[in-house]
């Protein structure tokens, strides 16, 4: 029994150790053991410590997987290292697209459409793709609908959570002693020594001091600032760390972004600005409110055109208490006036709008609006992530930087004949070459998309470029795994 655990204890653990007869000194040896198997990875926590890894498991019924987790510092000379981990040793698959969200960290209220529209379309999204979606990984705000999302909708991509390590509540629980994996839980011996920790959020509501993890993500991050003595409860920690690691990954891997913004407040407004000069094309969903809502009505005119004004009286959309058409207000910090937070809201979006209308980017940012998407709206989400793909890169593609055949293949795994006819062949100047049309025509078979098919073929994409031996196995495996 490990007796760190008073008797008021509810972390299961010490329950665990007695039923497997695993006693303390086990406990030890895999530590030492999980210790060893990280050590040829480059990665350390804050304070020069090393990482702590693990998989946690959830104390809700019904939930997943343990998932894999690791606590780290926010030194950005490791991001290559913490990648080949993901990679490597967590055996995540290479992704065909990085969904980024971000947003409000916080609860916030939101109708029930505006909830639905946003988790269908992040759960369509999801299972018509091999994404990666990031999010903060808290159990709050736009983490939690990822979350429900995942739930709701069995969605079986990986979701990792890039959080602050700080302000999580019950963190201590991801570091105390470990137990190993559950007999039978695992297939193989190496992953037999994963080691897993217990974790429940002991019924703490999320507010600004702290919020638990989201028991529906797949994999952690935990991001802590590397200085002695940190100040503030610790949000927003992560944000330049985790920025780094999805445009690292993004290179890495050769797929195309898309950050979608819902909600949010000061650090999402840094994110989008970030977003933009990465040129990762953003999606702001515009009931969510907060910064989302501001933004659509900065940088677009009423009838959906980008403006060219600057527009200074805009105080109905950049502040507002509730958070609903603006930015919930921040009280001044010492020595700073009463207009402080508005005069930084007001030109970091100045920033942003000069940064497009300079650049010649508008196409950047695409405004989702679940009123005039009416009523199949959840189910137009999805599209409208993959029309501002292939928005960003029809620009990426005129500045030779092309991966048009990458959109091509997205389009086609998501069945959006639209997509593929408007933007890829009926456009010939982003026109992929007549290899990639003749892979297009192989995976759109392969995926059934009986549409897609008729289209290529008229567009003159010949049949005798598919390869029939590669379908005939694609069918015996479906054929199997229906049996």
């Amino acid at each position: 029994v490990d007796l760190r655990c008073g008797p008021a204890c509810v972390c299961h653990r010490c329950s665990t150790m007695a039923k497997t007869g695993h006693s303390r000194s086990s406990s030890d040896s895999f530590e030492t053991a999980n210790a060893a198997r990280f050590s040829e990875y480059k990665i350390r926590g804050p304070r020069k410590q090393p990482p702590v890894v693990g998989s946690v498991r959830f104390d809700q019924a019904g939930m997943r997987d343990p998932a894999r987790y690791i606590h780290i510092s926010d030194n950005m000379d490791q991001i290559d290292e913490v990648l080949r981990l993901v990679e490597t040793n967590w055996r995540v698959e290479p992704p065909q697209v990085i969904i980024s969200i971000t947003g409000g960290a916080q609860n916030f209220p939101v109708s029930p459409l505006v909830r639905e529209v946003i988790t269908q379309g992040i759960a369509r999204t999801a299972q018509q793709t091999r994404a990666w979606i990031l999010s903060g990984g808290t159990d709050a705000g736009v983490m939690k609908l990822v979350g429900d999302a995942v739930q709701m909708h069995d969605i079986t991509v990986p979701v990792i959570g890039v959080a602050p390590w700080r302000p999580i509540i019950g963190k201590e629980q991801l570091e105390s002693p470990l137990t190993p994996q559950f007999p039978g839980s695992t297939s193989d011996g190496e992953e037999a020594l994963d080691p897993v920790r217990f974790y429940s959020a002991l019924g703490a509501a999320a507010d600004s001091s702290g919020a638990g993890i989201n028991p529906n993500h797949t994999h952690f991050i935990f991001v802590e600032k590397d200085t002695p003595k940190p100040k503030g409860p610790g949000w927003g920690e992560e944000i330049k760390w985790r920025m780094a690691f999805e445009r690292r990954a993004k290179e890495h891997f050769k797929v195309p972004a898309v950050c979608v913004v819902i909600n949010g407040g000061e650090g999402t407004l840094n994110v989008v600005h970030n977003a933009v000069e990465r040129q990762i094309p953003i999606v702001l969903v515009k009931e969510s409110g907060g910064v989302a809502y501001a933004l659509a009505h900065f940088l677009f005119a009423a009838d959906g055109s980008f403006s060219t004004a600057d527009k200074s009286a805009v105080d109905d959309v950049l502040i507002d208490p509730l958070g609903e058409r603006g930015l919930q207000p921040k009280d001044p910090k010492p020595g700073e006036g009463p207009d402080a937070f508005r005069s930084m809201v007001l030109g970091r979006m100045r920033d942003i709008h000069k940064m497009l209308r300079d650049k010649e980017q508008t196409e950047l940012v695409t405004i989702y609006t679940v009123q005039q998407a009416g009523s199949s709206g959840a189910a137009d989400l999805d599209l409208t992530l993959l029309q501002a793909i292939a928005r960003a890169q029809a620009k990426a593609t005129q500045e030779g930087d092309s991966q048009s055949d990458k959109v091509l293949h997205l389009a086609i795994q998501w069945g959006r004949r639209e997509i593929v006819d408007e933007w890829m062949l009926n456009r010939k100047q982003h026109a992929p070459g007549e290899e990639d049309l003749g892979s297009a025509l192989q995976l759109a078979l392969q995926k059934g998309h009986g549409d897609i098919v008729r289209l290529l073929l008229t567009k003159g994409v010949r049949a005798e470029q598919v390869n029939i031996w590669l379908l005939w196995q694609d069918w015996l495996r479906t054929s199997h795994a229906r049996l």
